[in-house]
């Protein structure tokens, strides 16, 4: 079987999208399936596209003008005159791109897939939202509406589907967790990474900076406390678009708290995991996760996290291994009080339950397994039952 990803941007600082699809097409060829990926790079504020290592068959185009379309020439060509595929699986929404994915599926008779990956979050939509709007009616609600099926991380992600009118089937298959992988870079991590926090407690922010994961509620959140931890900081690592970082570091210059946060920007994946293991514990205050990778990776690492319930990880409390505070000043702050007053023993211990769980529902063998049935049965297989979600009927 021959399976064509296709994605509008495949850079590091694109997070999630990019760290899930390199283990789906690892795993994927791995089980014997044959892979390719192709992607597009050269996006103003991101770097190239990840290159991965043969038997994967990838292929990487240069962006056309508007850059923020993802449109490239150079790929559609590409697309139309190479071989078929047998399942296409499109990752993402809104860029050129993937569109002309969908056009290959449907001009070649094949059955193709969306990975939506929360780029319907109502959240979302209303940031931007004359522009979305043009893309929806342009070509984005009629490749979601024509799908063969549509990939969903989560359950809250097709909730919000459904409600929105989206009708094609659904498989509910998360990201997985490669434990293989961070096992062996966590032994054997390079001494000497970020000396000056060698000896410092700190909690960790590590995402993208942009308003949708409430950076903005926990500065406001830490100018409550930080004045009863003073031996603790907060360390914030992402990148985004400039006019974010430029404006939450002013925010934090504006709460006075501006020497009790260490901003490392965009970082080396070494210096991801030396951060997520030695964290006291991690937070992520979004106000809306179709599935949140970065919870994930903290609790497979073996770290406590607190997050959200605008995220789908509401249940790390009955798991034992966080907290969950609503989307609003008075609640992240409560439980930010109640996270930094946790001894750091209890902190370790929560952060190998949360380890266990991740293994116990996150393996990355079973996410491959999963979408290795969903292939099948859009090539005329068995229906995957135990994925399938049908969700609540259109209102």
């Amino acid at each position: 079987m021959t399976v064509a990803h296709i994605i509008g941007i495949f850079s590091p600082e694109h997070g999630g999208p990019v760290v899930s699809l390199r283990n789906y097409v690892r795993g994927q060829t791995a089980g014997g399936l044959s892979v390719r990926i192709r992607t597009v790079e050269g996006y103003p504020d991101a770097g190239p596209a990840i290159r991965l290592p043969a038997p994967i068959d990838q292929k990487i185009f240069p962006l056309g003008w508007p850059t923020k379309l993802g449109r490239s020439p150079e790929m559609a060509a590409f697309l139309r005159n190479e071989g078929d595929a047998d399942i296409y699986h499109l990752h993402g929404a809104w860029l050129r791109a993937m569109y002309y994915g969908f056009v290959e599926a449907r001009r070649r008779g094949r059955p193709f897939l969306v990975e939506v990956n929360g780029s319907y979050q109502p959240f979302d939509l209303r940031r931007k939202s004359w522009r979305k709007h043009l893309v929806r009616m342009w070509f984005q609600d009629r490749m979601f509406q024509e799908a063969a099926c549509l990939h969903v991380n989560s359950v809250k992600e097709a909730n919000d589907l459904r409600d929105m009118g989206f009708e094609a089937p659904m498989v509910v298959i998360p990201a997985g967790f490669d434990f293989e992988e961070i096992d062996m870079r966590l032994s054997s991590l390079p001494g000497g990474l970020w000396p000056e926090l060698a000896n410092q407690p700190f909690f960790l922010y590590l995402a993208r900076i942009h308003p949708s994961k409430g950076i903005g509620l926990l500065l406001d959140a830490w100018k409550e406390l930080e004045a009863k931890h003073k031996e603790t900081v907060l360390v914030i690592v992402g990148s985004g678009e400039p006019s974010h970082v430029a404006g939450f570091r002013e925010q934090a210059r504006r709460l006075g708290i501006e020497h009790r946060c260490v901003w490392k920007g965009f970082v080396s994946e070494d210096e991801k995991i030396w951060a997520y293991a030695r964290a006291n514990f991690y937070c992520l205050p979004s106000y809306t996760e179709n599935f949140g990778n970065t919870v994930q990776e903290a609790l497979g690492i073996g770290t406590a996290v607190l997050t959200t319930t605008g995220t789908p990880w509401t249940n790390l409390g009955d798991e034992g291994c966080g907290w969950v505070a609503d989307c609003e000043p008075s609640s992240i702050t409560a439980s930010l009080e109640r996270a930094l007053r946790t001894p750091l023993p209890v902190l370790r211990d929560m952060g190998r339950t949360g380890r266990t769980y991740i293994q116990r529902a996150f393996s990355l063998d079973s996410v491959i397994g999963k979408q290795i049935a969903t292939y099948r049965w859009l090539l005329g297989g068995a229906a995957p039952t135990e994925i399938l979600f049908a969700g609540r009927p259109k209102k």
